[in-house]
Parts: structure tokens; sequence; C-alpha cells
């Protein structure tokens, strides 16, 4: 299982505060619009720095989730972070100050909104990368007759293959030559492939080599 994380930054937020009066933000809608869909939310955090000039002061941050749950937590100084157990679709800052005298500003700042997704890396086809490869072209000339190829996968390989297939044609898995294969190749291990030109038997053409990955859920990559 993978976890990563979808921010969604905000504008600063400052409120002015004169004595005890309790002072509100507007209430910021949360856009996921852009956020993935496919993967499973655990859990949402907000983060943001809290700056104030007042002597004194109690704020708070109140989110409400689209299911109507509710969570309250006071603001320290400096900086914040908070976990939410549910999806928080609105949130507002409030500031209250603790003498008659307090008159000041507090500022939120660098405030970001966390979607905590998790996933499972069998379910996906593997990212395959060239990392190098020593010729563009290989002909029957001695020196010339053999390209060294190094690719990687950002997952584990069940299997993998590599396929030449004449320019022009359609390149696929399970298309093509088969040049090399293997198998069980660990998530950013290196792996070279060699190609002879005694491999390719349809004389001068020029070949494209594409190399395919399939992960432990049995998906293959699109070359």
């Amino acid at each position: 299982m993978h976890t990563d994380f979808f921010a969604i930054y905000f504008d600063d937020v400052t409120l002015v505060c004169n004595g005890t009066e309790t002072v509100v933000s507007e209430w910021f809608e949360i856009d996921y619009s852009k956020a993935p869909t496919q993967d499973i939310e655990y859990g949402y955090e907000v983060d943001f720095g809290c700056y104030s000039n007042l002597d004194g002061q109690n704020s708070y941050i109140r989110a409400i989730g689209e299911n109507g749950e509710i969570q309250e937590n006071e603001i320290n100084y400096d900086w914040n972070s908070f976990w939410y157990n549910f999806k928080p679709v609105r949130f507002r800052f409030e500031t209250t100050g603790t003498s008659e005298s307090a008159s000041g500003e507090v500022t939120f700042e660098l405030l970001h909104i966390a979607k905590y997704i998790e996933y499972d890396e069998t379910t996906r086809a593997p990212i395959i990368t060239i990392e190098h490869q020593d010729k563009n072209k290989i002909s029957s000339i001695l020196g010339h007759d053999v390209c060294n190829a190094t690719f990687y996968s950002d997952i584990h390989l069940l299997q993998w293959e590599a396929r030449a297939t004449p320019q022009g044609q359609t390149t696929g898995q399970g298309v093509g030559l088969l040049v090399e294969s293997g198998g069980n190749l660990k998530g950013g291990a290196m792996q070279t492939v060699i190609v002879n030109d005694e491999e390719l038997t349809n004389g001068d053409l020029e070949y494209t080599i594409s190399i395919f990955g399939k992960s432990d859920g049995g998906v293959w990559s699109d070359g």
C-alpha cells in the first residue's frame, strides 16, 4: 500500500480584534474537484501558522464535514496542524480578545488542506522509465551491432519484456519481436536489455524498442 496527499491552498486570513468581542471569518468552501477520487481516503489535515500582535486572545478553527460533522480546535501561536477523520467541506476562524483593552490583528497564514489517500500499487499500471541507451541505431557492422538499454519501474514487476517493432507499425504488449524478458524486478532497480542486430530479422528496417512491465496485480504498462 502507498500513501500520498493532495494539497489545497488558501490565501492568508486576518481578523481584527477589539476588546472581548468575538470576530469570525467568512466560511471557506473547499474545492476537491481536482483531487484524486479513485483512491481510498483515510484522513484530512489542516496546516497553518498563527501570528498575532494582541496581548491576549483565544482563537479557534471550526470545520464542517460533508455529512454534517463538526470539529472545533483551539489555535496556538506559531504553527498548527489538525487532523480530521471526516471530509471537511468548509471551515472558518474565530478570535476573541481576553480583555477589554485587547486590540490588534490575528493572522492565519500558509494555510493548506491536505487530503491523504491510500492506494494499492498492484491495481495500477507500472511506469517504466528508460534511463539510458548507448545507441539510437544499430547495424550489422561490428561495434555498431549491439545496443544496451537500462530501464527501471516505479513499482515491483512480476514480469517484464522488451519488444522490437518496425517503425510505423503498432506497438504494444505482446506485439512485435520479443528481444528479452524477465521477472521479479524490484521497484527502482535498474535492469539492462541487450539488443543484437542479428535478432532483428527484417534486414535494414528501423525498429522501435519498447519495454513493458506487469505489476503484481497483473496490470501491464502501456510502454
